[in-house]
């Protein structure tokens, strides 16, 4: 479809921000993973919110689509809070306003991933390994379309900085430009966490109960 040609032509265009963005995301969540690994009370913090946000907070209503087995609910749910709180509010809003925030919040985003996800206890079994390249592959799917959206805003702050790299003649045209990419790169960021909501609602209701 043309709408994805023209979304992975910006990713050719911005092809070195776009590794160097993949290498730092994906960097921060294995770096801070393994930090929590080495002084546990790193984590804590950040796992008791998330524990105390499922059970009471924000996210209990997901968390009761995937304990009721409610499948496409959970999927559809899971994709609209990762599309719109993930990525547009918490990426993309903010570097409309401040250039290149988006990028530093997605950092961080990597950064409450590591300590999210770092095991809780020591020693290795056959479920652990299991699960653990399950939510490896999570981590991948669903941190694409996170960076994605840090890559869209970092061309829409750098256009609005350098607008003559689109032969644009002020800021504001660079603002504009910076802008219309990134809403094409929207398709990329919404296709990934697409699938990547299919993923985590099949392995959080029928497979994450027999591996625990």
């Amino acid at each position: 479809m043309k709408v994805i040609g023209n979304a992975l032509k910006v990713v050719r265009d911005f092809r070195r921000p776009y590794i160097a963005v993949n290498v730092g995301y994906y960097g921060l969540v294995l770096v801070t993973l393994l930090a929590a690994q080495a002084y546990s009370p790193l984590r804590q913090p950040v796992q008791r919110s998330i524990e105390q946000e499922v059970k009471e907070g924000t996210l209990a209503p997901v968390a009761k689509l995937y304990t009721h087995k409610h499948f496409l609910s959970a999927i559809a749910v899971t994709f609209a809070v990762n599309l719109l709180a993930g990525s547009l509010l918490v990426i993309t809003v903010p570097s409309l306003i401040v250039p290149f925030s988006g990028v530093l919040l997605g950092a961080g985003r990597a950064v409450a991933w590591g300590l999210l996800f770092s095991p809780t206890a020591p020693g290795f079994t056959a479920s652990k390994i299991a699960w653990a390249a399950i939510l490896t592959v999570l981590i991948v799917l669903e941190g694409q379309g996170y960076i994605l959206a840090m890559l869209a805003s970092y061309i829409q702050g750098r256009l609005f900085l350098s607008p003559q790299q689109v032969g644009a003649t002020s800021h504001w045209q660079g603002y504009k430009a910076g802008v219309g990419r990134c809403l094409r790169l929207y398709v990329l960021v919404a296709i990934t966490l697409a699938v990547a909501a299919v993923y985590e609602a099949t392995i959080g209701i029928y497979v994450a109960p027999h591996l625990r």
